[in-house]
């Protein structure tokens, strides 16, 4: 299950109703204390989770591409760094961090325009 997915579960919107009409949900309750529950800060919370865990990384499609091309063909994330590192080539302006971070979890990756 992805990061998105538990926040449309939250807000009730897998059945495709508008979970905020049902009697007894609110969508963002501040109790005595100053506290933020209900569904908004569990959304906050699963999105904050999301940006630490599961940045989004941006690639142009060519360079999802050759990124694709990698993954298919080698191994193992080894011999795609050294792939990667030995030549000039449109991953060379990602930290190994984010190429990791891809590998791993390949639906993190967002084809953007080429202007990125």
């Amino acid at each position: 299950m992805t990061f998105d997915e538990v926040v449309e579960i939250i807000l009730g919107n897998t059945l495709g109703v508008d979970a905020s009409d049902e009697p007894g949900k609110k969508d963002f309750i501040i109790k005595d204390d100053m506290v933020a529950t209900g569904r908004e800060a569990l959304t906050y919370l699963i999105n904050e989770l999301k940006d630490n865990y599961a940045p989004t990384i941006e690639m142009t499609q060519e360079q999802y591409n050759y990124f694709k091309w990698l993954r298919d063909t080698n191994d193992s994330l080894f011999q795609a760094f050294l792939t990667v590192s030995y030549n000039e080539n449109e991953l060379s302006l990602f930290s190994e961090l984010d190429l990791t971070q891809a590998w791993l979890h390949p639906e993190t990756v967002e084809v953007v325009d080429n202007d990125v």
